[in-house]
């Protein structure tokens, strides 16, 4: 899980589609364990990104620019991923219930994905940031399976 993450925040399509044999989905999207390391991951990027004492017209404008990059492939509008967003940098009053599980991973991977590029981190980051949201997930609870010595 933690590779094809690291080669989705690269760029690394090659990788990317290698390694996506090796994450386990179904029709309800990633496991739970899977689940909380994206999330983990679209955090750390987000509170990189965004910084402490955010403002939230920047969040909104960022969720409009991603969604107007995505029209017709991405299954959020604004208001959705600004929601995500929104609750990836902490926000408990953001209410995520009422969007399904699977759409709301593929805002956190593509949220995370676009701040990569936004921000140029070099593999060396890319991978502390997976380790970073890996080790975070299993701390919460999770049991996610590390990829990235």
């Amino acid at each position: 899980m933690g590779r094809w993450l690291a080669a989705i925040l690269r760029d690394d399509i090659g990788l990317r589609d290698q390694m996506a044999r090796y994450v386990p989905t179904d029709d309800a999207g990633l496991p739970a364990d899977e689940n909380a390391v994206v999330a983990e991951l679209c955090s750390l990027a987000a509170g990189r990104y965004f910084g402490f004492g955010y403002d939230v017209g920047t969040v909104t404008e960022f969720a409009r620019w991603m969604r107007g990059l995505w029209v017709g492939r991405y299954p959020l509008g604004v208001i959705q991923i600004e929601g995500v967003i929104r609750a990836a940098l902490g926000e408990t009053e953001v209410d995520l219930s009422g969007i399904e599980r699977p759409a709301v991973t593929k805002a956190q991977v593509v949220t995370a994905s676009h701040i990569s590029r936004i921000m140029k981190w070099d593999l060396s980051t890319v991978e502390q940031l997976v380790r970073e949201a890996e080790t975070g997930a299993a701390r919460r609870g999770w049991n996610p399976r590390p990829a990235v010595a």
